[in-house]
């Protein structure tokens, strides 16, 4: 519910008309205007309860495989870290970061590529905000 929130609906008609996979605005629009009710669906309940279980066995392999000191999941800094700054910032943005706030080397490894120049220059900087999608 925190990414509706502040989504209007000429923000989500601006989606329909822009986006590349019209469902997901159609998805934003019955969430929109069901609120709260639409995550008491049984199919969505189901849906939000088993990715937050596949994300928490993710992450407590993530904090596993970072266990052994290393910076990066591959040695250097590689292709496989870039693809997981989107993951943790889509989890921080829909109010999932609790599932890895007790690992610490997670945490260390999420800073980390919050860190990087580019991070800012390719996620934060170009982050479509509910402000900007209606201009």
């Amino acid at each position: 519910m925190a990414l509706i929130e502040g989504v209007t609906y000429s923000n989500i008609i601006w989606g329909l008309m822009h986006h590349p996979k019209n469902f997901q605005p159609c998805i934003f629009l019955v969430a929109k205007a069901l609120g709260t009710y639409f995550f008491r669906i049984p199919f969505v309940f189901g849906v939000i309860n088993e990715s937050k279980k596949a994300m928490v066995t993710h992450m407590e392999a993530l904090e596993k495989e970072l266990s052994d000191g290393r910076e990066w999941l591959v040695g250097e800094f590689t292709l496989a870290d870039i693809g997981m700054a989107p993951v943790f910032n889509r989890m921080e943005l829909a109010g999932w970061a609790f599932i890895y706030a007790d690992m610490p080397n997670v945490c260390k490894y999420w800073k980390r590529l919050q860190e990087r120049p580019t991070f800012k220059k390719a996620i934060v900087d170009e982050e479509l905000t509910t402000t900007t999608l209606s201009a």
